[in-house]
C-alpha cells in the first residue's frame, strides 16, 4: 500500500545579487537544483531569481535548504527570500496605488520589518510631505523624492511608486544598492509578482 504524500504549500523564492557582479546562475540549472531539493513544479520568470514552488515543509526550512544547495552548486552565499504565494498574492493586493502608464510600481522586500524601517530612516523627517505615511512608518520629505514618486512601509516590505526610466536616478533607489550586499533587499516590480501567482 503507497503511503500518503505529504502536503505541499506553493511558495515564492526571491534569490539575491544572482546574474550580476560574476554570480551565474543559468534558470534551467536553478530550476534542475530546487527540483533535486525536494521542490515541485518549479517555475522560474526572468533571469534575477524568482521562482515559485511546491514544498512539502515550511518557509524558514525551506530558506535554509535553498540557500544551502544553491551556495554548493553556484559557489556563492546564496541568500534568498521566502513568501507563501498566498501571502504574495496578498501583498499584491495591498499595494497602495492604481496602475499609471507613467510609473512602475516595485515591492521592496526585506529580512523584517527593523530593516525596513531603517532603509526609510536616512529619508524621512518630521517636515516630510511626499510620502505617503503608510500604517508602520514615516512620512518621506518631498525633497528626497522625484516628481510623483511615493513609497509606503508595510512590516517587512516598502511599496515604491516610481517614475518610468528614473529607477536607479532615485536617492531610494540608490539608497538600496548600499551597504553590504547580503543585507540588501530583494526589489521586484508588481507585473512579475503577478505573473508568479497568476
Amino acid at each position: 500500500m503507497n503511503s500518503p504524500q505529504p502536503a505541499t504549500t506553493r511558495f515564492a523564492l526571491f534569490l539575491r545579487g544572482i546574474n550580476v557582479g560574476g554570480v551565474k546562475v543559468p534558470m534551467a540549472q536553478l530550476r534542475e537544483v530546487l527540483t533535486q531539493m525536494g521542490g515541485a513544479s518549479v517555475r522560474s520568470w526572468l533571469a534575477s531569481g524568482n521562482v515559485a514552488l511546491d514544498w512539502p515543509g515550511d518557509a524558514p526550512g525551506l530558506q535554509r535548504a535553498a540557500e544551502a544547495v544553491l551556495g554548493e552548486r553556484f559557489g556563492y552565499r546564496a541568500r534568498v527570500l521566502v513568501r507563501r504565494v498566498d501571502e504574495l498574492a496578498a501583498i499584491i493586493a495591498a499595494c497602495p496605488w492604481a496602475p499609471d502608464d507613467g510609473f512602475h510600481r516595485y515591492v521592496v522586500l526585506f529580512d523584517d520589518a527593523d530593516d525596513a524601517a531603517r532603509a526609510l530612516a536616512g529619508l524621512a523627517s518630521p517636515s516630510g510631505s511626499a510620502g505617503d505615511p503608510g500604517r508602520d512608518g514615516p512620512v518621506v520629505p518631498a525633497g528626497a523624492l522625484l516628481a510623483g514618486e511615493r513609497v509606503q512601509l508595510h512590516g517587512d516590505l516598502i511599496y515604491w511608486r516610481c517614475p518610468k526610466g528614473r529607477t536607479t536616478d532615485s536617492a531610494f533607489g540608490k539608497q538600496q544598492n548600499r551597504g553590504p550586499a547580503v543585507r540588501r533587499p530583494t526589489v521586484r516590480n508588481l507585473q512579475t509578482l503577478q505573473r508568479m501567482v497568476g
